[in-house]
């Protein structure tokens, strides 16, 4: 069996920054409108900044609401559609607006240095892509599946390194190389299977664990992985490449990390809250203003 082992000593500890907030337009838990600056939220933030995004949502759905039914409806009809109800409203044709006749010579956008430099530096970079899939193992151990962009080959890596905090989808640069990281993260815990496999049996059905072990041991002191490949396979040098940087990044950004994720799922568990909590209201109102379309715009 071929391992490969990755040892990373004395990285820097991030510095905490005050916590800012934009509330956004979405009332879904999204972790890119949360700017990160080192702090975990409280309980009580993450309720206020769900309300704070609730009352926004509402806000703006009432001013589009009332732009909508400011223009007179020549006639309208109400049609239920689900749980939403969708108001049909005929107005008369508007006047389209002209269209400013602006010659493409004549658009001239001026580059500041620094846009320049960096538009520059990263024209100057390898771009290349990471895609693998990682199962976490209840915060103990992570099994990635890494592929091979080109052969779409793939190859089974073992690490003792909790990977739940890696983002789905990111960029980092290292050495000249600028990656472009996508893939999926899945999590197992011990109790889950064990409570999955009771649940099976309930109803009459066997169900396998999906809980794995490392086919090695590690030693726990640094960051480290292996492939579980054969002695003799080919195994990419494109694979160790990618993964001593990724592994680097992790390392270096881990603490921003985790607390972002941890931010978002107690965003996500505020917000499942605030759903529960809310009383059911009224079917959702939707008004959809129209015209017919007359003469060659209607050919």
């Amino acid at each position: 069996m071929k391992y490969f082992i990755f040892c990373l000593l004395g990285f820097s500890a991030l510095s905490c920054l005050p916590f800012i907030v934009d509330a956004g337009s979405s009332s879904s838990v999204d972790e890119t409108n949360i700017n990160w600056v080192g702090r975990l939220l409280t309980p009580e933030q993450a309720e206020a900044m769900v309300e704070s995004g609730r009352l926004a949502v509402e806000a703006q759905e009432y001013l589009r609401r009332e732009a909508a039914l400011s223009i007179p409806a020549l006639e309208q009809r109400v049609a239920d559609i689900g749980d939403q109800q969708v108001v049909f409203r005929r107005v008369a044709e508007l006047e389209k607006p002209e269209l400013a006749q602006v010659e493409a010579s004549s658009v001239k956008t001026a580059l500041s240095p620094a846009l320049l430099a960096a538009w520059k530096e990263r024209q100057e970079q390898i771009h290349e892509r990471i895609s693998m899939a990682v199962n976490v193992y209840g915060g103990e151990y992570s099994e990635i599946t890494w592929r091979d962009t080109e052969t779409r080959k793939e190859y089974t890596v073992w690490t003792n390194v909790n990977l739940y905090y890696l983002r789905p989808i990111n960029a980092f640069v290292s050495d000249g190389y600028r990656y472009d990281y996508f893939g999926f993260i899945y999590t197992f815990d011990r109790e889950s299977e064990r409570q999955r496999i009771e649940m099976a049996a309930k109803f009459g059905y066997h169900a396998e664990s999906r809980w794995k072990i490392p086919p090695f041991v590690f030693s726990g002191e640094h960051y480290e992985y292996f492939v579980d490949a054969a002695p003799d396979a080919q195994v990419p040098e494109k694979l160790y490449q990618q993964l001593d940087a990724l592994f680097a990044y992790y390392a270096e950004h881990r603490e921003e990390f985790e607390v972002r994720r941890k931010n978002t799922d107690m965003l996500q568990a505020a917000r499942k809250q605030s759903l529960e909590a809310r009383p059911a209201g009224k079917p959702k109102q939707i008004i959809m203003n129209y015209t017919p379309l007359r003469g060659e715009a209607a050919q």
